[in-house]
């Protein structure tokens, strides 16, 4: 999980200077379900930073609809 803090931080304090970016560690037990992860994204979160690739389904431009 340090990684991944790192590089949540990297990307936050990178881009402070054009507007900031909203970054979303999705890391623990019910990142599997994908249970809220359509909420974040749909209240603005910028980049996902997770371990695992994420199915293309859980992703609105993963299954072709927008």
């Amino acid at each position: 999980m340090t990684l991944l803090s790192q590089w949540c931080d990297e990307l936050e304090r990178s881009s402070k200077e054009k507007g900031g970016l909203r970054v979303l560690m999705y890391y623990g037990a019910g990142r599997s379900s994908g249970k809220g992860l359509q909420e974040e994204i749909d209240a603005g979160v910028d980049v996902v930073v997770t371990r695992y690739v994420l199915s293309p389904f859980l992703l609105p431009f993963g299954n072709g609809s927008s």
